[in-house]
């Protein structure tokens, strides 16, 4: 995964888990960091996709992004066939970051929690003072 990348994805994940995170792929190298951002690409992709299918979002999409009809489902299509290798500044500014708003994941489980752009937090995942994240 390219540095520029990862220091942008890692800008979206929880402020302590991206820490920890960047010092175990400093100790153990990339492959679970990979794993995770696999997972996060995924959920992108997935936003991704439902756009494409529903022709009233994609015209919205398209609308906003002042592109062509064919350029934009081309970039879509480039950014479904991305792997975490092959994921440019461009795909993480384009379509993770406008769809996601945080990621974190507990790391003695590996349970992955993503929070969308316009969607609130659950109540018993918020953050309080001084005390870390309550994974139910």
């Amino acid at each position: 995964m390219k540095p520029e990348v990862r220091k942008l994805l890692l800008e979206v994940c929880d402020a302590a888990t991206a820490k920890k995170l960047e010092a175990r792929r400093a100790k153990n190298g990339n492959a679970e960091l990979v794993d995770f951002v696999q997972r996060v690409l995924n959920v992108a992709q997935g936003s991704v996709r439902h756009m494409l299918a529903d022709q009233s979002m994609f015209r919205v999409a398209i609308k906003r992004s002042d592109a062509k009809s064919d350029a934009l489902r081309l970039d879509v299509l480039e950014f479904l066939d991305t792997t975490p290798e092959s994921l440019t500044v461009k795909h993480v500014v384009r379509f993770i970051t406008p769809r996601i708003n945080l990621w974190d994941v507990e790391l003695q489980t590996g349970v992955l929690r993503v929070v969308m752009q316009g969607q609130v937090p659950n109540q018993r995942h918020a953050r309080r003072p001084n005390a870390g994240y309550h994974w139910t």
